[in-house]
């Protein structure tokens, strides 16, 4: 699936097989919940419901992680917990060769 087809609501399951603090959180959530996935984010398409302002144009995931850069709703980095996060992060993350992300709809 192509980005430009994502809608507000499509959910991505994540998993991470690479190396690292988040390849071993990743087969640690993934063992326990004997699931394929370790993470979960919805798509928001212009969320402007969030923020009234043309700020947040583009595709935005609701995730709850731990992120450095700020929030694009409230500017607060460092965060942990639910936040707003550019879907570029998310997918740099685990759509990389040691990653998979898959979309499914509602």
């Amino acid at each position: 699936m192509h980005l430009d087809q994502l809608k507000t609501g499509d959910i991505l399951l994540c998993s991470y097989h690479g190396p690292g603090f988040l390849g071993l959180f990743s087969k640690a959530i993934q063992y326990f919940t004997q699931s394929a996935y370790s993470h979960v984010a919805m798509v928001l398409r212009d969320p402007d419901f969030v923020h009234p302002t043309p700020s947040l144009r583009g595709l935005y995931v609701w995730q709850s992680s731990f992120e450095r850069d700020p929030d694009p709703q409230d500017h607060i980095a460092n965060k942990f917990g639910v936040q707003i996060t550019p879907i570029e992060t998310i997918l740099a993350e685990y759509a990389s060769p040691n990653g998979t992300v898959h979309v499914r709809r509602l």
